[in-house]
């Protein structure tokens, strides 16, 4: 009778900022679709980027992007079985893997950044992007500022990330918050 009860309580937690609509059981799901569905675009864009000749290593771009996406992914998958199983560790592995990849995007964009800033100062810096990106092309699209838009890109897609991690910390602090009050029960 009592987990009845404290599986109510998880269905009628509602998430502060993201999917207020939504229990906090179905905001999460749906955060986790949503995270899979965006990896799966940034995937098709850049195999669209790829196949149109906008980067020149396309080998080494492909070791960094296919096992990110696939880890991503992955985690996003532990965290579905998370929240169906009502397993915060679960959950917490996969925000885990989100806030380091978070982390290395954002080194990533303010490298991009420095890189602009002192990179005409130094020739191997400055044809640096070179060797990675077909910058003529990504020139003609996008100007003269085209590296601060890649790193904002990158920024945003941290932001993005900060918030589907929202409704999933708001179902595991709800799954946390039900684990205790059964433990209280028993005691």
């Amino acid at each position: 009778m009592h987990s009845s009860s404290s599986s109510s309580t998880i269905s009628n937690t509602r998430p502060a900022a993201c999917f207020e609509l939504f229990g906090a059981p179905r905001a999460a799901l749906l955060t986790v679709s949503m995270q899979i569905l965006t990896m799966l675009l940034e995937v098709a864009v850049y195999f669209i980027l790829e196949s149109k000749g906008y980067f020149v290593s396309n080998d080494i771009f492909r070791m960094v992007i296919l096992p990110v996406a696939t880890v991503y992914i992955g985690g996003a998958i532990i965290a579905a079985f998370g929240i169906f199983t009502k397993r915060r560790l679960l959950i917490t592995i996969h925000t885990t893997i989100t806030m380091t990849l978070m982390l290395l995007t954002d080194i990533l964009a303010v490298s991009i950044i420095l890189l602009m800033a002192i990179g005409k100062r130094s020739t191997y810096l400055n044809e640096l992007p070179g060797h990675f990106v077909n910058e003529r092309k990504f020139y003609s699209v996008l100007g003269p500022f085209w590296m601060y838009l890649g790193a904002i890109s990158l920024h945003i897609t941290v932001a993005v990330n900060m918030a589907f991690l929202q409704p999933l910390n708001e179902f595991s602090t709800a799954v946390q918050v039900s684990f205790m009050s059964r433990i209280r029960w028993f005691c």
